[in-house]
């Protein structure tokens, strides 16, 4: 079975976790640093490129407002999504968007109490895209034994 890639976008930084390949435990793989928003895909696509043949979906976090409505950011990650799947030009990969309301702060309240801010600061967006990509496994798994 193929993996599940998840990401979690950030204008600064981007956290990636990855499924197992029995698509059921989600694993933190890396953060990246965006120093020039044009360069945010490619920047993903070269993290991953060496996993790009044994991913089968992309899982991007959707930051809904509360209330459930779509904010700014969420216009910036449908953007982001776009230009993704146009790069990846992959039918066999699909992007999907997921609610990704409050896993920034369960992925920080988790890490608060092992890391100080600084080093949360550097590792919270791979944790935020495994909580993402667990929260989408466990759904999906849920589904498929309805």
């Amino acid at each position: 079975m193929k993996r599940i890639l998840a990401i979690d976008f950030g204008l600064k930084r981007i956290g990636l976790a990855l499924s197992d390949s029995s698509q059921k435990i989600a694993l933190p793989l890396k953060t990246i640093e965006i120093q020039n928003p044009n360069q945010d895909v490619s920047l993903v696509l070269k993290a991953i490129q060496d996993r790009l043949t044994d991913i089968e979906t992309v899982v991007l976090g959707n930051p809904l407002l509360l209330s459930g409505k779509k904010g700014e950011m969420a216009d910036n990650v449908q953007t982001f999504k776009e230009k993704l799947e146009k790069k990846l030009n992959n039918p066999l990969i699909s992007v999907v968007l997921w609610d990704e309301r409050l896993t920034s702060a369960q992925a920080d309240k988790m890490l608060k109490k092992d890391y100080n801010r600084k080093k949360r600061s550097q590792i919270i967006d791979p944790v935020a895209a495994t909580i993402i990509l667990q929260n989408y496994l466990d759904s999906k798994s849920f589904l498929n034994n309805k």
